[in-house]
């Protein structure tokens, strides 16, 4: 409550945060039970093989575009 009072501090709960709210701020604050939610709900995020982006793929080299040749006349 009293962080509240210090000019360009914010406080608001755990549930809050966003990305733009963690990578904003130079430094961040987190009390133990915040910081043991926010390891839990990375630990869900991980385990949920649905979420997972998969491996990608390399892309197949394409083909050099071939160029006729001009052709010799012939005399």
């Amino acid at each position: 409550m009293s962080a509240r009072n210090i000019e360009g501090v914010s406080v608001s709960p755990v549930a809050d945060l966003n990305a733009l709210t963690v990578l904003k701020p130079r430094r961040l604050l987190f009390t133990k039970a915040a910081l043991d939610w926010v390891k839990e709900q990375a630990k869900k995020d991980d385990g949920d093989e649905s979420k997972k982006a998969k491996p990608a793929k390399p892309a197949k080299a394409e083909k050099p575009a071939k160029v006729a040749k001009p052709r010799a006349k012939k005399a």
